[in-house]
């Protein structure tokens, strides 16, 4: 055998779990999850292989499944090698799944129907390489379409992409709830519209090869979306947490939940995770770029990354106060995920004393609700990007250097990104020689 093929678990901390083959060629990567599914407990993890005997009876079908699969994987590289093609992760699975049904159909077994659209984001889930908030944005959608199949009584082809569909779709998300804190709530039309312009992503997708519709091109076919209530924090409020010092006392003052022997684990993920927001408060960067501040270039005054989301280079100039971070502290070490941050900030917001009360409307259901809130309870990630944008407008910079900034291309995107009342706007520009009559 040529390639090297070796099955891995997707998941080790679970009881039972799938295999996802890995194969690295060329210096590309690849990744086949086949759907065969074992007992943690009885893979040998440095074999590769699982377990045979009478405590695992399925060990022997499990390996003989495994050895095909392989043989599988290896005769598509084969193919593509005679061709002289280096395939991308998706024409790679293609060829697989493609050789998997010819062997299916030869066999006179079941053929996967790939017009089925659950089926596509089942499979494109697997395969994909994204963040987490990605992938979990992905099994929402997936989750939500298998459940109004389920009520529908039918499964979603791509030919039924319609606006049909758009406005039964709809409809069923406007009147589902969810709980949120014992609470049962709307989806909003941000949410909703976030669903159909992934269905749209996939449409566009797997257009041409699994399907020639073109009804979900429809420009009523849109994605919902209104302006959200999104908060951003002042100077002096950003200031406060940089100011902030977490220690064992506060621990136990704001948290009596944590018993003694966490106590030092919970002070270093607040101190870690005050120190990565700030990054983010500081240059503006997406959460997706300065989780990876690693990859930062650095020079005296300039801060240079090419983003992850719009592939972009941008030159940030260097605040004092990150400056003094970079000097002072292991910054640049630090990991943790998206999730965590999102929980340790609003907890940093708490200790700070940030909890001014904010009220936040949402269209949910299709009707506008007015929720209360603490303001920590609304600071996420994404919060820091917002601030330095908005601070940086209020401190005078232009707001086309704002958006390069930011990396963005359109100057309305950064528009939006500015969390400004009119009033706040209004005394911004007081100063203006204009109103002096100057």
């Amino acid at each position: 055998m040529a390639n090297k093929i070796n099955p891995f678990l997707v998941d080790k901390s679970k009881e039972t779990t799938s295999i996802q083959f890995i194969i690295r060629k060329n210096g590309e990567r690849y990744r086949y999850t086949p759907g065969i599914s074992i007992r943690t407990e009885h893979w040998i993890d440095s074999q590769r292989w699982c377990r045979e005997g009478k405590k695992y009876p399925d060990g022997f079908l499990k390996n003989e499944q495994i050895k095909k699969y392989i043989n599988i994987i290896d005769s598509v590289f084969i193919e593509f090698d005679r061709e002289l093609i280096t395939p991308t992760q998706q024409s790679f699975k293609k060829a697989v799944d493609n050789k998997i049904a010819q062997i299916n159909e030869e066999a006179g077994g079941v053929v996967k129907d790939e017009s089925l659209l659950v089926n596509y984001i089942s499979n494109y889930i697997q395969t994909c390489d994204k963040t987490t908030g990605t992938y979990r944005n992905y099994q929402s959608l997936l989750n939500h379409l298998i459940t109004y199949e389920q009520e529908k009584g039918y499964q979603l082809r791509f030919s039924n992409i319609n606006m049909d569909f758009y406005n039964g779709f709809r409809m069923y998300m406007l009147t589902k709830t969810y709980t949120f804190k014992d609470e049962q709530r709307h989806y909003s039309k941000n949410y909703i519209g976030g669903l159909f312009k992934m269905i749209t992503k996939f449409m566009n997708e797997s257009a041409g090869e699994l399907h020639n519709n073109t009804a979900y091109i429809d420009k009523r076919f849109k994605k919902e979306k209104e302006e959200t209530d999104s908060i951003y924090l002042t100077k002096e409020e950003v200031q406060k947490l940089y100011e902030l010092n977490i220690t064992a006392e506060t621990i136990q003052t704001h948290f009596k939940n944590v018993r003694p022997s966490g106590i030092a684990r919970k002070v270093k993920a607040l101190n870690d995770a005050r120190l990565i927001f700030l990054v983010g408060c500081y240059t503006g960067l997406r959460i997706s770029d300065y989780s990876r501040i690693e990859d930062f270039n650095i020079d005296k005054e300039l801060i240079k990354i090419r983003t992850q989301k719009t592939n972009k280079i941008v030159s940030i100039p260097i605040h004092k106060n990150f400056q003094t971070l970079l000097s002072t502290t292991n910054v640049m070490s630090i990991k943790m995920s998206d999730q965590k941050l999102n929980d340790h900030v609003k907890e940093l917001g708490l200790i700070a004393g940030i909890t001014d009360e904010i009220k936040i409307s949402k269209t949910e259901g299709g009707v506008i609700n007015t929720y209360t809130y603490n303001k920590n309870e609304c600071i996420c990630t994404h919060t820091a990007r917002r601030s330095f944008a908005t601070n940086l407008y209020f401190s005078g910079a232009d707001i086309f250097v704002i958006k390069d900034l930011l990396g963005h291309s359109k100057i309305e995107t950064t528009i939006k990104y500015l969390k400004v009342s009119v009033e706040e706007n209004a005394r911004r520009i007081a100063d203006n020689s204009f109103f002096k009559g100057e």
